[in-house]
């Protein structure tokens, strides 16, 4: 019964937001019959989450349409609804609504996601308080609204009575965020959307998996992952899809789905399923990336024990160099001392050529072997004495007297020089 008044309601929803006005009439009528078949003790039991359970709604047919809309573009067929029950007396973990000072949020500033671009939401409120009771408007119920990702502008609270229905046209969800602020009294909320099936549904899933796992041989298993491809392109892919299922499957599931299991258990063979196929990615990429580091590490070794050989050999030409800098240094030193007593025994032998240059030279040919005695000098006094004749005495002016030294040995005579 419960169900199928929240299908009748779906399809109703349906009907309307294709009009530019929806008429406060309407939803009355719509919100007693909810009243009457969705709002009751086992129902709201059941349902109670701050999250809430989501609904499929696939086999709702689409209602007629009473006239032509500016919404009908993008359809407004409500495929799936979330179904909220919420009791402030349980709520122990409200948050203040950090921005404009609104009060205790129930669920905080956000977006609803993986919908359809610039489809509708509709939302039913149903309170148990009944309207007009109290004068405290914080004593009931209340939506938020805000323009995205902007604290300056002002936002706004729209008091929600039991049974009220409001609706996000258009990009309203897109360029707004909202929250829901609570009441005093428990409520039930039904929020109908048009969701995205392209990237969200259990086809998609797998098949992304399926891509994912078909780089697997066949006979890989758990423990030794083996590829048909190793190209960064197609492990870059498989990743992207590992974390896919992780982040936006397992983890939302086991975060919130489990809850779900409650009351059914259609989810759990599908997340075993996506749990297997997650282990087995899980094992080919970390497969590869242990692989991968270990040829890495092989060559690092390689290039470790090449950059040693290299510095032992660079240390060796160094020290070779320093020595071999040492030797010539010490040669240079050596060959410096050399050279300046060489330079001295030329400058003495030039100076000797010099003065000897500079003197009257006398060279006499013919004179017997070893007749100048022990004193070259008198000898020369005496002989140039017979030779002139007369008193010669100048042995003051002889410098220097000398048998000639470039003689060959069979010469028998002597050539002898005397120097004035």
């Amino acid at each position: 019964m419960s169900c199928h008044a929240l299908k009748e309601f779906n399809n109703y929803l349906c009907s309307i937001v294709g009009n530019d006005v929806v008429r406060s009439e309407d939803s009355k009528v719509i919100g007693e019959s909810l009243e009457n078949n969705l709002v009751q003790p086992d129902l709201a039991k059941s349902c109670e989450s701050e999250k809430g359970i989501e609904v499929p709604l696939s086999s709702v047919e689409e209602p007629p349409v009473q006239k032509q809309s500016r919404h009908k573009a993008v359809g407004a067929l409500f495929n799936v609804t979330l179904l909220n029950y919420m009791d402030p007396k349980t709520m122990t973990y409200l948050k203040e609504e950090p921005y404009f000072g609104m009060g205790p949020m129930a669920v905080g500033w956000h977006h609803d996601e993986s919908l359809v671009r610039g489809s509708p939401v509709a939302v039913y409120n149903y309170s148990s308080s009944d309207p007009g009771t109290t004068s405290d408007k914080k004593a009931c119920w209340r939506a938020g609204l805000k323009v995205a990702w902007d604290i300056d502008t002002p936002g706004l609270v729209l008091p929600l009575q039991p049974g009220d229905c409001y609706f996000m046209m258009d990009d309203l969800n897109m360029t707004h965020q909202h929250c829901v602020l609570v009441g005093e009294e428990p409520r039930f909320s039904s929020t109908h959307r048009v969701a995205e099936e392209g990237d969200s549904t259990l086809d998609y899933v797998f098949g992304r998996t399926e891509e994912a796992l078909s780089n697997l041989l066949k006979d890989s298993t758990l423990s030794n992952a083996s590829l048909n491809s190793t190209e960064i392109s197609i492990l870059k892919k498989t990743e992207e899809i590992h974390n896919e299922v992780e982040f936006e499957w397992l983890r939302q599931y086991w975060f919130q789905g489990r809850r779900y299991a409650k009351f059914t258990d259609w989810w759990c063979k599908p997340i075993e399923k996506l749990e297997e196929d997650w282990k087995e990615m899980e094992l080919m990429v970390l497969g590869k990336i242990e692989e991968r580091i270990e040829k890495n590490s092989a060559k690092l070794s390689t290039l470790a024990d090449q950059l040693e050989h290299l510095s032992e050999t660079f240390t060796n030409r160094i020290e070779i160099a320093e020595h071999l800098a040492s030797s010539a240094e010490e040669r240079a030193v050596n060959a410096s001392s050399e050279c300046k007593k060489l330079g001295e025994k030329l400058g003495d032998r030039l100076a000797a050529l010099e003065d000897g240059s500079r003197r009257y030279n006398v060279r006499i040919e013919g004179l017997p072997e070893n007749r100048e005695s022990l004193n070259p000098v008198k000898f020369a006094t005496e002989l140039f004495s017979k030779i002139i004749g007369g008193d010669f005495k100048a042995e003051s002016e002889i410098a220097a007297a000398y048998a000639s030294a470039d003689q060959t040995p069979s010469d028998p005579t002597k050539i002898f020089y005397s120097s004035f």
